[in-house]
């Protein structure tokens, strides 16, 4: 698969890229920025990174500066009716706090679902298979703080 994603032969969902950052250990932010080029310690607004999932339209954006970054921003968008998974292997190395921008998102932490709605934060707990849901009308906006784990 990575062998098809070099060659363009296809776009990868937002649940492959985050297997491929957690088998190398580094979160999504960091592979996409690989790819990317230089470094510099501001990213304008014109050039920050979107991504969007082809199979979901999930969107997201880098806001932090590529680098050996302490903290990564990330702004997401997710399609009203869709659903993105990941699993646990995606989290072991980092910690996150979820910041709702606009609307409500469900996310399920293993056993444990949060009904997030406009201004909740929510830390993430120990690793653990992860589903952001919309089951809204309209596309729901997030925040990512992700820092990594000591």
């Amino acid at each position: 698969m990575i062998s098809k994603i070099e060659r363009a032969e296809v776009n990868p969902t937002a649940v492959l890229l985050g297997y491929l950052s957690g088998a190398f250990g580094v979160t999504l932010s960091s592979l996409l920025a690989r790819v990317e080029g230089p470094t510099s310690r501001i990213l304008r607004r014109a050039e920050q990174n979107l991504w969007q999932d082809p199979e979901t339209g999930f969107r997201r954006t880098t806001l932090s500066p590529p680098g050996p970054n302490v903290l990564e921003l990330i702004h997401c968008e997710l399609p009203p009716g869709k659903s993105i998974a990941y699993a646990a292997a995606a989290f072991t190395f980092i910690n996150q706090q979820i910041l709702m921008l606009l609307g409500t998102l469900r996310f399920t932490e293993g056993a444990d679902v949060y009904e997030l709605q406009t201004g909740d934060c929510l830390q993430l707990g120990s690793p653990a298979d992860c589903r952001f849901e919309n089951h809204q009308r309209s596309s729901c906006r997030y925040l990512i703080a992700i820092a990594k784990r000591a």
